[in-house]
């Protein structure tokens, strides 16, 4: 019997090795899918354990990798990239970190990219300056970037001759 389960094991970790090396995964996805697979818990957490001591789940890499990739495919802000860690459960020291890898300018050239098509995207729609700014300000904070960045922002695009 305990030959059976020591080979049991071995094609579910097996298995569980190939779904952490298809993409980066958090601690709770890899949780979710061997408890799906009806593991008991003391397993789970064997085999999740191995999988951190074999760099095949790292929070960090995963936080690091959602933040650059939903700021480059999505243009999302660090307040949205933030929540969407959180409801994944990464620790807050992994977000930190991931968010602070997030390039600065380019962090800002991208606000000012959406900013500049919302703001265009108006133009001769007959819209009050106020409505204007308040729609694109409710775009931008929508997408996750922070309120008094892009009020500043707005602001200048209201007024481009007071700079």
């Amino acid at each position: 019997m305990d030959l059976y389960l020591i080979s049991a094991n071995q094609v579910v970790f097996r298995k569980i090795k190939d779904y952490c090396r298809y993409q980066p995964r958090t601690h709770q996805q890899v949780r979710r899918k061997l408890y799906e697979w009806k593991l008991r818990k003391n397993t789970v957490e064997t085999l999740l354990a191995a999988l951190i001591e074999e760099r095949l789940v790292n929070e960090s890499h995963y936080a690091t990798t959602y933040a650059g990739e939903r700021f480059r495919i999505n243009g999302w802000g660090k307040n949205k990239v933030r929540v969407e860690l959180r409801k994944r459960q990464i620790s807050p020291y992994c977000i930190r970190e991931a968010l602070a890898e997030v390039d600065p300018v380019q962090y800002e050239k991208e606000l000012r990219r959406l900013a500049d098509k919302k703001w265009s995207s108006f133009q001769g729609k007959g819209l009050h300056p106020f409505r204007r700014a308040k729609k694109t300000a409710d775009f931008l904070i929508g997408k996750g970037y922070e309120p008094e960045a892009v009020w500043s922002l707005v602001r200048e695009l209201q007024n481009p001759n007071a700079l």
